[in-house]
């Protein structure tokens, strides 16, 4: 019947999600992702100039960011997962001798405690030499002023600072004013078919 096959969708789709937070805790504590480095090119000549690090993982219900960070979302860790997952792509990044700049990304949350700084200068002290630059949602600036002394302190450490898919909320204007960037990423659908 379409109700027992209803409940059944249900209940393995509750053990999923289950099944998937247990599997985070080992993704963690284990370091079980894989970093892929997605080219940014300059548009005249499509040469790399730098390479942002994504993430999987093979472990079920845990393959993309997106459910890495569901689950770290029900277990109050976005912000060790986001800290993992910049280690290891700039650490992977390091030994694979990506060249150019690495771009990684910081969860919003992060925005409200002084461990980004911490996380960054770790990094740094990881990767002396590496070019980099730190990713802010555009969504996560709501205070300028507190994203200007953030971007102080990130560029005092010699990283870069862009604000990723720029446009996509309400189309911030006036914290480029008050909390310039670096580098600007427009959002896909302010991009998408612009030839």
């Amino acid at each position: 019947s379409k109700d027992s096959d209803a409940s059944r969708t249900v209940a393995e789709n509750v053990c999923d999600k289950a099944l998937a937070l247990v599997q985070f805790e080992r993704m963690l504590q284990e370091r079980m992702v894989t970093p892929h480095y997605q080219p940014i090119v300059r548009m005249h000549t499509s040469e790399p100039i730098g390479f942002e690090v994504l993430a999987r993982s093979r472990l079920f219900g845990l393959e993309t960011p997106y459910v890495m960070f569901e689950a770290a979302a029900k277990l109050n860790q976005e912000v060790a997962l986001s800290q993992m997952l910049r280690w290891e792509g700039v650490q992977k990044g390091i030994n694979k001798n990506v060249k150019g700049y690495l771009y990684v990304n910081t969860h919003p949350k992060e925005l409200e405690s002084e461990g980004l700084v911490e996380s960054m200068t770790q990094l740094r002290m990881l990767a002396p030499n590496q070019p980099l630059v730190l990713e802010i949602h555009e969504a996560a600036v709501t205070s300028p002023a507190k994203v200007s002394e953030l971007a102080k302190r990130i560029r005092d450490l010699d990283i870069r600072i862009a604000y990723d898919d720029f446009g996509a909320g309400q189309g911030r204007i006036a914290e480029l004013g008050a909390a310039p960037p670096d580098i600007i990423k427009f959002d896909m659908s302010l991009v998408r078919d612009i030839d």
